[in-house]
């Protein structure tokens, strides 16, 4: 095939497939070229998209947040007044480092080799989010992300703190 903007003739696979309503069928543009078409584009039109996407998210900011961390919670099977109940019982500070934690920057660790992951919710990208049962605690970014996955890898690595922690389930018994 012919790319429409190159006009240099290439494989076939060099073209996306087009999704018609009846049928599929190659773009006349190499996917190099459209690739760098839509690059063009997007920083020509940049600021008319930031502008506007930055002005709407100022004017809900409040909305935004709420109806995120609200969704997010949902999604592990608590309220937001559990997890502010359980940050106040840690002492504000995260479960492993023991640092300063403020609410909104407290993560909500589960376990993902939970018995109950049949019943698991799965998010938009294919997230898992833990059922009450397998809710481990609260935890800064770092351990949630690094630490925590590193640890529970490397067991040999692990000191007592760590190993309570892995065990310690608040909501296992606490029925909604």
């Amino acid at each position: 095939m012919i790319c429409t903007i190159c006009g240099i003739d290439k494989d076939e696979q060099e073209f996306s497939l087009r999704i018609d309503q009846w049928r599929a069928r190659r773009r006349g543009q190499c996917k190099v070229c459209k690739a760098a078409q839509h690059f063009k584009w997007a920083q020509s039109h940049r600021h008319m998209t930031h502008k506007n996407q930055a002005k709407w998210r100022n004017s809900h900011r409040v909305q935004i947040s709420a109806a995120c961390a609200t969704y997010r919670l949902g999604l592990h099977g608590i309220t937001p007044a559990e997890k502010s109940a359980q940050w106040i019982r840690q002492k504000k500070q995260c479960a492993l480092c023991l640092r300063g934690l403020t609410l909104s920057a407290a993560r909500i660790d589960h376990d993902h080799g939970c018995v109950n992951a049949a019943v698991h919710r799965h998010g938009t990208h294919g997230a898992e989010y833990g059922c009450r049962q397998c809710i481990r605690g609260i935890l800064c970014d770092f351990c949630n992300h690094r630490m925590l996955p590193f640890l529970e890898k490397f067991s040999h690595m692990q000191n007592n703190l760590v190993r309570q922690y892995l065990k310690s389930r608040p909501y296992a018994n606490v029925s909604r």
